[in-house]
């Protein structure tokens, strides 16, 4: 048993042992430069691990095996149903080119006619076929043959010199050159015009460019220029059957219509006549050889109808969480496409966002940094507060990935109910900061963590007002914390105020408030979940009792309940020094009230102040009987003698680095430690060098009887030197009253003045001011003068003679009455 004890002791003493290193190894004081170069470190590090920790949901996707030979070849039946995580489009490309081709070819020909062969006001070179030329040369035909005997041999006559008399038969001749010439070119020449009104007669099969246009044309439209009419004027439109090729030009049906124009425009028309008007009309037409296909206007056409082609109305499209594949589907070579086009643009999608959240969080990042820096560059001086600061956001991103991959697991449930932003305890984190480090560091911390949260939440504004709102609440809640028990309301009053964020969040977002039913209750089922996620939210703050002290053990850190602490009187140190040096714990108490006092009134850190105090002097309990305060409670006579000034600078100068020892030795904190050296800082004891002036014949170097500093460092040991001064320069005083106070208080920052004392400390001319009003008002009350108590002697004298008066008047009024 005694062996199991022994180990158990060993074992814990090497527990204590590994724990005091760690914990000397982050609070032990480095150079700036290194201080410089670990902050670039952490930067750095925090920059990545943020990063990485909001990029966790992009990375965290399923692999799709897509080679030749996997699972998802063309082909196969699909093993997984795949839903899209990112919006997938690209353009069927067969499709396209398709319905590109096909709007080349169905756009109408655009043809240009030459109506100008009609009329005889135009003159055209003699080698080109007119209308007139044309019917002058029939007409001229007519009146040779007529010579003939019989209309037989006329016609025969007229076939064998025009070919365009040789397509109409014996009566059809007959009946069309029966009547006068004039008659004849009137109605062949109103014949000739509906033709051109109603058909294109190509001369000639269309070569080259032209044939392909012509060959490829499945369209249902022509487009007929007038070459006569300005370039402005509208083209006329026909259908694709009025536009006749040679082969073409004597079909039946062709004919057909024609003579039924004719039949419909030109009344009192025989049937020969008719069908003669047409054979020639079409052979007009074709001679006249009118009519072109205009290449330039129907390309112009061709590309207007090409880009008319909608690319969205060819191009595949799939949107995040829409089904890309079911399972069992059989993949076809449009599904295989979207696959890979879906790994590829997810691939660079995750690039792409994992570099936006770099370049933000080097931006806020720096910036959190910087206004750390600017208006609490104080607690970026040591390792131990970046480490805290740093890790706090480490811890915070780890937080997020955990959150993100629960909210990942049921993102479309989650999204219509809940808000990401009260999901994320930020109160844990600011209320914890601030009792470390206080309001401003908090508030700079508190907007990051709220961007980290409004990044996390894939830019939702709501869940960025609910994080940057809690975790300012919680910053000013934080610092205000000054009993365990606040704990708890702060923790309370989050959680309200995170219900109420809730709520609020709902009425913007127009989500159901009631339920619709007795059974769903008077609130909706989203409403309800909500709100208590909110709850345990805002109540997990309550975390921070348990998270405090291990910050505290691990760094050190003096948080008010820390410096309550080591403030009270029964800690081993503070309970030696009254017990050995009970003068100069009288002394320390004076000046912890004059220094608590001016810091109450200056709105400064009274808590540090006061623990401060208490052990600035705890060094003096190695010489104690040395120093002038204790030296009439130690009788026996001291080994130092004081008439040597070296010697008793040495000893005096002792007590701070004593003091020192002790306090690294019972692991204060560096804030409460740095009381000892500068409340004395590198003034000079004035006293001793007089006297070594005075009594050493050698020359006397001042820096033998300076404190070995550094001066004060803050407004608290700034006030705390003075306070010290004042205290022990006050019971020199002969008279005690206001004005003496003025002059002696004064005297004592003009002496710390000159000897640039306070030059480091951020002390104002103002803040000196109040420095003075409130010592005076603390040495005004303690040094009051009291009415003298009479002993008990002279109060039972008293008394007698009070009784004999009383018996003398009883007996004169006896007598009176008798």
């Amino acid at each position: 048993m005694n062996g199991t004890n022994q180990k158990n002791i060993s074992q814990l003493g090497f527990a204590e042992s590994i724990l005091a290193w760690m914990i000397n190894q982050l609070t032990r004081d480095r150079s700036d430069r290194v201080i410089r170069r670990t902050q670039l470190f952490l930067l750095v590090l925090t920059v990545l691990l943020v990063t990485l920790a909001l990029s966790y949901p992009n990375l965290k996707q399923p692999y799709i095996n897509l080679t030749e030979n996997g699972p998802y070849g063309i082909g196969r039946s699909a093993p997984d149903t795949l839903v899209a995580v990112t919006d997938v489009e690209f353009l069927r490309e067969k499709s396209f080119e398709q319905a590109r081709e096909n709007a080349r070819n169905r756009t109408p020909l655009h043809i240009t006619l030459d109506y100008g062969l009609l009329r005889d006001d135009i003159q055209y070179p003699d080698n080109v076929a007119t209308w007139r030329r044309l019917r002058t040369e029939d007409m001229q035909i007519q009146r040779e043959c007529r010579s003939k005997q019989d209309w037989k041999q006329i016609w025969y006559c007229a076939r064998s010199k025009s070919k365009r008399w040789r397509r109409l038969s014996l009566d059809e001749f007959k009946e069309l050159t029966f009547l006068p010439y004039a008659a004849q070119d009137q109605m062949q020449q109103r014949a000739l015009n509906l033709v051109f009104t109603h058909f294109v007669v190509l001369k000639k099969t269309p070569e080259g460019s032209n044939k392909v246009l012509y060959d490829n044309f499945n369209g249902d439209q022509i487009v007929i220029h007038n070459l006569n009419h300005a370039s402005s004027a509208k083209p006329e439109q026909l259908s694709r059957e009025a536009l006749i090729k040679p082969d073409e030009l004597w079909r039946t049906r062709n004919l057909e219509i024609v003579e039924q124009l004719i039949s419909e425009h030109i009344p009192r028309t025989s049937l020969n006549q008719r069908s003669g008007l047409a054979r020639m009309s079409m052979g007009y037409m074709y001679e006249l050889d009118a009519a072109r296909i205009s290449q330039s206007l129907t390309d112009e056409a061709q590309q207007e109808a090409i880009s008319a082609v909608k690319r969205s109305d060819h191009t595949y499209k799939i949107k995040r969480g829409q089904v890309i594949l079911k399972k069992g589907d059989i993949i076809t070579e449009e599904m295989r496409r979207s696959l890979e086009l879906h790994q590829e643009k997810r691939t660079l999608e995750i690039v792409k966002r994992i570099l936006s959240i770099l370049i933000q969080m080097v931006i806020l990042t720096m910036l959190m940094l910087y206004f750390a820096l600017r208006f609490s560059a104080f607690s970026f001086r040591d390792l131990s507060s970046n480490l805290i600061v740093f890790s706090s956001v480490w811890l915070f991103a780890l937080m997020l990935v955990l959150l993100e991959k629960a909210w990942a697991g049921r993102a479309s449930e989650f999204e219509l109910t809940h808000f990401f932003g009260s999901w994320v305890p930020v109160g844990i984190f600011s209320v914890l900061l601030a009792l470390i480090f206080g309001e401003r560091l908090t508030i700079a911390l508190a907007m990051y963590i709220s961007f980290l949260v409004f990044i996390a939440s894939k830019y939702d504004g709501l869940s960025f007002l609910v994080a940057i709102v809690m975790s300012l609440a919680a910053t000013i809640l934080g610092s205000r914390v000054k009993r365990r028990f606040q704990f708890i309301t702060t923790a309370l009053i989050l959680s309200g105020l995170n219900v109420l964020l809730v709520i609020a969040g709902y009425l913007y977002s127009n989500r159901p408030l009631f339920g619709w039913s007795l059974d769903e209750g008077w609130i909706s089922d989203g409403l309800e979940k909500a709100v208590l996620i909110a709850l345990a939210s805002g109540l997990s703050t309550i975390a921070v009792i348990g998270l405090l002290p291990i910050y505290e053990t691990l760094f050190n850190i003096p948080t008010r309940f820390k410096l309550q602490e080591l403030a009270d009187p029964s800690h081993p140190l503070l309970r030696q020094l009254f017990q050995q040096a009970p003068s100069t714990w009288t002394h320390t108490l004076m000046v912890a009230a004059l220094s608590e006092k001016a810091c109450e009134r200056l709105k400064l850190n009274v808590m540090l102040t006061r623990t401060g105090v208490y052990f600035h002097d705890i060094g003096k309990m190695k010489n104690a009987g040395f120093f002038a305060e204790n030296k009439h409670l130690i009788p026996k006579d001291e080994n130092i003698n004081r008439d040597k000034p070296h010697v008793a600078a040495r000893v005096i100068i002792d007590h701070v680095l004593d003091g020192l020892t002790l306090a690294r030795q019972y692991r204060l904190p560096k804030e409460v430690i740095a009381f000892i050296p500068e409340h004395h800082g590198t003034s000079t004891m004035a006293f001793f060098y007089h006297q070594a002036l005075e009594k050493m014949k050698r020359k006397v170097d001042r820096e033998d009887f300076r404190y070995p500093g550094p001066i004060p460092q803050s407004k608290e040991t700034g006030i705390v030197m003075i306070a010290d001064s004042v205290e022990a320069a006050s019971r020199t005083l002969d008279e005690v009253n206001e004005a003496s106070l003025n002059a002696l208080i004064l005297k004592i920052i003009k002496i710390k003045q000159s000897e640039d004392q306070l030059d480091e400390s951020g002390l104002t001319m103002g803040d000196l001011k109040v420095i003075q009003e409130a010592f005076k008002d603390v040495l005004i009350s303690s040094y009051h003068h009291r009415p003298k108590y009479p002993d008990q002697q002279s109060t039972a004298e008293l008394e007698a003679n009070q009784a004999s008066k009383g018996r003398g008047r009883k007996k004169t009024s006896k007598k009176n009455a008798s």
